[in-house]
């Protein structure tokens, strides 16, 4: 199994969850990245640095990259949905573990509010990871890596 984040878009408190982890377990985990080089000295923990034009995107890399039985740590809806299509497993940022329905139905709330942004209305920004959330995160990982 290969863990695939995209560490510029991850919360600080899920990337150090997620390099433990993999320190523990000898799973390799690959931290793509647009924004320069972040070192990891650990043999499971891989660092791809992408280029800056707009043809590099991290979720473009993980959607080509990832295989069966690989673990996307993302809420991105859309690569959810391609990368569970390849027969990758998905998992959000607050431990939410998809199916296609959950993700139609999340989707669908999404569109609702980027509408309402578009036509101004104020909608705040997500809020940090509570405990219960990146609690969450470790149960599920700690549930994917045993039964791997």
């Amino acid at each position: 199994m290969q863990i695939w984040v995209d560490v510029d878009t991850c919360p600080v408190e899920i990337k150090n969850i997620l390099t433990s982890a993999v320190k523990c377990t000898g799973v390799s985990l690959t931290l793509i990245t647009k924004r320069g080089h972040i070192p990891f000295p650990d043999s499971n923990i891989n660092l791809l640095e992408l280029s800056a034009d707009a043809y590099s995107i991290p979720d473009r890399e993980m959607a080509v990259r990832s295989k069966v039985g690989d673990l996307v740590i993302t809420d991105n809806l859309n690569l959810a949905v391609e990368v569970m299509e390849k027969g990758a497993r998905v998992m959000g940022y607050k431990g939410e573990t998809y199916t296609p329905d959950e993700i139609e139905e999340k989707k669908k709330v999404a569109d609702f509010i980027e509408t309402m942004r578009s036509i101004g209305a104020e909608i705040g920004n997500t809020p940090p990871l509570s405990p219960v959330e990146k609690q969450s995160f470790i149960s599920k990982l700690g549930n994917i890596l045993v039964n791997y």
